[in-house]
């Protein structure tokens, strides 16, 4: 074999070679913790990701971020989604890009009414935790997460719930805590699916959360 054609095979050999390295190099940006992987605390630097569809789970917590970042929006594979302890009061109508999150953490932001009817794309969500906010109500649209096995409210300042929160029949873990209920809702009577169900700290009386756990025998019913 003369060198001409040897010489081929190698080039041949590093280009393959090269390209399985970038691939299995690009693989790996999947997980981004602002705190250790973005330095000097600069959300900028989420511009600088060269491919968001490989960013399956991003923790910006504790930032001091005011709104939601729409860099965020490009990230469409995002499965996990951590934006706890900042200063957020508002969620774009744009988060319905993020079909695929399974994850959503909002706990000790500034949210205020409800959140918006777009969370009713998240169909792959598990876990939904609003928990340290001032939110008054729950939108109807919960009712179409179907997946959702994880629900915390703990913290607001609810006074109701809607009929469509008896749709989550896989739902497990419900926390209420700390809200403004005077009553047991009605709802709750026939969500028999709870493992764990956290009234504690509102103004709801003994005997109908004793009721409550009559009817629920199978719920842990925290109060």
């Amino acid at each position: 074999m003369n060198k001409k054609y040897i010489l081929l095979i190698l080039i041949f050999v590093l280009i393959v070679f090269g390209g399985w390295f970038i691939l299995f190099k690009d693989k790996n940006e999947t997980n981004i913790n602002l705190n250790e992987d973005l330095p000097q605390n600069k959300i900028t630097k989420l511009k600088d990701i060269k491919n968001p569809d490989l960013v399956f789970d991003l923790d910006l917590s504790g930032q001091k971020l005011d709104s939601f970042p729409d860099e965020i929006f490009n990230l469409i594979y995002l499965k996990k989604l951590n934006l706890a302890d900042n200063q957020i009061s508002f969620l774009p109508p744009e988060i319905n890009r993020l079909t695929n999150l399974e994850e959503f953490n909002m706990e000790n932001n500034q949210l205020s009414g409800t959140l918006p009817a777009e969370i009713g794309v998240w169909k792959k969500l598990k876990v939904l935790d609003v928990s340290g906010n001032n939110l008054t109500g729950i939108p109807a649209e919960i009712g179409n997460l179907a997946g959702l096995a994880t629900l915390d409210y703990n913290n607001n300042k609810l006074t109701s719930l809607p009929q469509e929160i008896e749709n989550l029949t896989g739902l497990r873990y419900l926390f209420l805590s700390n809200n403004e209920f005077t009553r047991v809702p009605e709802q709750l009577k026939k969500m028999t699916n709870l493992k764990t169900l956290n009234l504690a700290g509102n103004r709801i009386s003994r005997e109908e959360l004793l009721d409550l756990q009559s009817i629920l025998k199978d719920t842990n019913i925290i109060y």
